[in-house]
């Protein structure tokens, strides 16, 4: 009679457990595209804007279409600089930029990447500009690496140093020949804005058309240079007036 028992007790149990489950709604699975979705809302509930207006020191014009040069020039170094989702806008009444940056993606370094002119010139001994900008096609990120042996006679890499390499248009590939033949044995420099990237002395005439700019340069540094001359000079320097962060999440 207990064994009995025993049966339907556990019967019983194996019957309300069936029926729990049954009467449990299952899990509803998230569709990737909508889990995508999801993530960017989110990715734009956390932005920094930050508002541009060119350096009162500049004597260029400004107005509504040098401002939309502006805007096209800096979305090319956000996008060359893999700054997704960013938005940049023209207030033609304020004659100010609004650069809005999801995730808040408000570093010193992207500070710099809006506001810095990024004129290249190549200049005299004296400081006299020689050559500017336009004379450069394109930029190129570069490493030089040197080896050396291990214990076990392996060759393996000892340091590496990184340059960007200046590769000049007809114009100025006969032009910084023209320079290099007229400051033999002197230095030049070449500068961004008024920053000096690298002070070489010219031990003979150039005529291949390029110039290397070398220095304590890391790789992201090394990179981050060549996308900034790659994506030509703001016609004018920009300060920030002001910036904000928003995160609604």
């Amino acid at each position: 009679m207990k064994a009995t028992i025993r049966i339907i007790s556990l019967l019983t149990a194996l019957l309300l457990t069936a029926m729990l489950c049954a009467c449990k709604e299952p899990e509803k699975s998230q569709p990737a595209d909508e889990t995508t979705e999801q993530s960017g809302f989110l990715r734009l509930l956390k932005q920094s804007t930050i508002l541009l207006e060119p350096d009162a020191e500049s004597d260029q014009i400004v107005d509504e279409t040098t401002l939309d040069v502006v805007r096209s020039i800096l979305e090319s170094r956000l996008s060359e600089n893999d700054i997704d989702d960013s938005f940049v806008s023209v207030d033609a009444d304020k004659m100010q930029i609004k650069v809005v940056l999801p995730e808040m993606d408000d570093s010193a370094d992207i500070r710099e990447l809006l506001t810095v002119q990024g004129e290249i010139t190549i200049r005299s001994p004296d400081g006299e500009v020689l050559m500017d900008s336009s004379m450069i096609d394109q930029a190129l990120p570069s490493v030089m690496t040197n080896y050396e042996n291990d214990d076990d006679d392996a060759e393996v890499i000892s340091d590496a140093s990184y340059m960007v390499i200046l590769v000049f248009s007809d114009e100025g590939r006969e032009r910084f020949s023209e320079i290099t033949e007229e400051y033999l044995n002197q230095q030049i420099s070449i500068c961004i804005d008024d920053e000096v990237l690298t002070s070489p002395t010219v031990n003979a005439p150039i005529t291949d058309g390029s110039a290397q700019i070398a220095g304590d340069l890391n790789a992201e540094e090394c990179l981050r240079l060549a996308t900034l001359i790659n994506c030509s000079p703001l016609p004018f320097p920009l300060r920030i007036v002001g910036s904000d962060s928003a995160d609604a999440a």
